[in-house]
């Protein structure tokens, strides 16, 4: 999968993009993947991604944070195709 310049919903018409939503969820939606998922939540999420007088540290934390958000929506977004059928 080529990496996104900014994430944005899949268009009704972008059935591979939409096919990949999918997969995010069918992977994360295990046991494994759920814990996978927790853990990236605490590394990423539940703590800032400022680090003090380093902000090319911030940068980087900010980043992480930042894929760890696009997998989250990517998972919903599969769950909620997989539910309507697409």
């Amino acid at each position: 999968m080529k990496q996104p310049k900014e994430w944005k919903p899949p268009q009704p018409d972008d059935k591979e993009r939409k096919k990949v939503a999918v997969n995010y969820f069918l992977c994360f939606n295990t046991p494994a993947g759920m814990e996978v998922l927790k853990d990236l939540q605490e590394m990423y999420q539940d703590k800032s991604s400022v680090v003090a007088s380093d902000p090319y540290g911030t940068y980087f934390q900010e980043g992480s944070r930042y894929v760890y958000l696009l997998i989250n929506e990517t998972v919903k977004l599969g769950e909620q195709l997989k539910s309507e059928g697409e």
